[in-house]
């Protein structure tokens, strides 16, 4: 395994280097035994499948129901939590809008809505340990939390 930074400032993302790595120019970007993982999820389960479940079975764990909530959560949190980040991180980095979008700042509260009704009935988005769920889960929120503040009494 090699880690390497990218410098999105210098466009290193688009270099001939990078792009043989990964033609999507995204990143994160793991190289290990031969494969290319691009995809956050894909990168923090095969981490821990590979090199941390037996110490760490409760971040991913065995059990299929277990797990199924956790992907579940993991795909909440791409289809439903990034994409509601998305449009506000569109409108800062490419500058198309002053204000945001009443309809975007509408789907933040309904993602607080769906986290608080996961954690209502649970101490973790996916059951009542911590789990790649709630970490993943956690990046995109800092980010949201920050354009779209979370009610006081959450």
């Amino acid at each position: 395994m090699l880690c390497r930074h990218v410098n999105f400032a210098k466009k290193e993302n688009q270099s001939d280097w990078f792009l043989k790595v990964n033609p999507n120019h995204t990143i994160p970007v793991l190289v290990d035994q031969g494969a290319t993982l691009c995809d956050s999820h894909a990168i923090i389960t095969y981490m821990t499948n590979q090199y941390g479940q037996n110490q760490h079975e409760h971040l991913y764990p065995k059990n299929f129901i277990q797990r199924a909530i956790v992907d579940e959560r993991l795909y909440f949190n791409n289809g439903v939590l990034a994409v509601a980040r998305k449009d506000f991180i569109t409108c800062i980095v490419w500058g198309e809008e002053v204000a945001f979008n009443r309809k975007s700042i509408e789907l933040a509260h309904k993602v607080y809505n769906f986290l608080e009704s996961f954690l209502t009935r649970r101490s973790y988005v996916a059951g009542e340990y911590l789990t790649l769920a709630d970490i993943a889960i956690n990046a995109h929120l800092i980010t949201l939390h920050k354009l779209v503040a979370v009610e006081e009494e959450r």
